[in-house]
């Protein structure tokens, strides 16, 4: 009871405040404009892991980034309601979530309450598609191609290699061809060549929120 009560009372407390969206939606937009002069752009374009749901957001969070039409963060605590068809759900610390830019609302540095259209991402999503396209057992190399990629800026993206551990592999040496210097684009190619036979996994992540662009399954290099 405690708890309808209350998601009735956010409920009204957002479509009461609708008279001020666009004070914050103007305010947000600025913080945005002003905070991706220092940071990359990560392009609102839609990927399997980012179904865009429309529907209220509000809990704790943490790790707070703002890209171009976009803001990123992670959970602590939040709970997000949707209506076609009703579900509501309660996320926890490690989730991560993207919202559009042009939600109706509240978003701070631990807090957020909001109507807009945000995306749940599931761990590890592969947003980047990437697929084997050549092995070489000699020189203990796997060559990966990607196959497809929204528009996502080059800038702040980072590689890894790790091993059954989940352990980041040193002495790793990567190789990039057919590479556009702006953006992911299909036929970008790594070469990924370890010091000895075994098996290991490969990782593509936006530095700045931690979000997996790409995290292949463990494979025999």
């Amino acid at each position: 009871m405690k708890k309808n009560l209350l998601i009735l009372a956010i409920l009204g407390a957002l479509i009461g405040s609708s008279a001020f969206s666009g004070y914050f939606n103007s305010a947000s937009g600025e913080l945005i404009q002003e905070k991706t002069n220092v940071l990359s752009d990560l392009d609102t374009t839609k990927t399997t892991s980012n179904t865009g749901e429309k529907g209220f957001i509000f809990g704790k969070v943490t790790k707070l980034t703002y890209f171009w039409g976009l803001i990123a963060l992670e959970a602590m605590k939040i709970h997000v309601i949707t209506f076609n068809p009703f579900n509501f759900n309660t996320y926890l610390i490690d989730t991560k979530v993207t919202v559009l830019n042009g939600y109706k609302g509240f978003i701070g540095n631990n807090s957020i309450i909001l109507w807009g259209e945000f995306s749940i991402i599931p761990p590890e999503s592969d947003i980047l598609h990437l697929v084997i396209s050549d092995r070489d057992p000699v020189n203990y190399t796997v060559q990966w191609v990607v196959a497809d990629a929204p528009l996502i800026q080059k800038s702040g993206i980072s590689w890894a290699v790790l091993d059954v551990n989940n352990t980041n592999v040193t002495g790793t040496n990567v190789t990039r061809y057919h590479w556009d210097a702006l953006c992911n684009t299909a036929g970008d190619t790594y070469d990924i060549q370890v010091k000895q036979h075994g098996v290991y996994t490969f990782c593509l992540t936006y530095e700045a929120t931690g979000l997996p662009l790409f995290k292949s399954d463990p494979e025999f290099y």
